[in-house]
């Protein structure tokens, strides 16, 4: 009797881990901007059932440093739902959401934020995703150079002019 409940139990466990979310959420690559700027994540969603699925919200848990996001886009540009099957079942790559990369931000990839996307009270998928802080771009000394140079030829031409 122990042996035929502890089969039962490992099918049931192993059963509820198959289970796919009946929306998978493919992003394009990485959010990737430099610190001070918003980056905007592109994704595609695809029903994966044979029913009818709404999408009604959209919740992020990011991790340090971020921690402003816009998700806009989401509810002004994506559909209210995705068909079971045909050209309606996927949708995308659509902006899905921005992030606010915070001043001072050290370049580098940020991976463990995630992304939940609800529909008619249930969660139709998690998924994570990553961002990216590139290095500001720093001008180049001998171009730094270039311009002091040009402003002390311009004050030294005005103040000639002006003896």
């Amino acid at each position: 009797m122990k042996t035929l409940f502890r089969s039962a139990l490992l099918v049931a466990v192993l059963a509820g881990a198959a289970c796919a979310d009946p929306i998978l959420l493919t992003f394009t690559g990485p959010g990737s901007g430099v610190a001070g700027t918003s980056v905007t994540l592109l994704a595609t969603a695809t029903n994966t059932t044979g029913a009818e699925l709404p999408l009604d919200a959209l919740g992020l848990t990011l991790i340090s440093p971020f921690v402003d996001y816009d998700d806009s886009a989401f509810f002004t540009q994506w559909p209210l739902q995705l068909d079971a099957s045909g050209p309606g079942s996927e949708y995308g790559p659509a902006a899905i959401f921005s992030v606010l990369i915070p001043l001072g931000t050290p370049a580098g990839l940020y991976s463990g934020n995630v992304v939940n996307l609800l529909g008619g009270g249930n969660l139709l998928t998690s998924q994570t995703f990553d961002i990216e802080v590139a290095a500001a771009a720093v001008p180049e000394p001998a171009t730094g150079m270039l311009l002091a140079t040009a402003m002390l030829m311009i004050a030294a031409v005005r103040t000639g002019r002006s003896r």
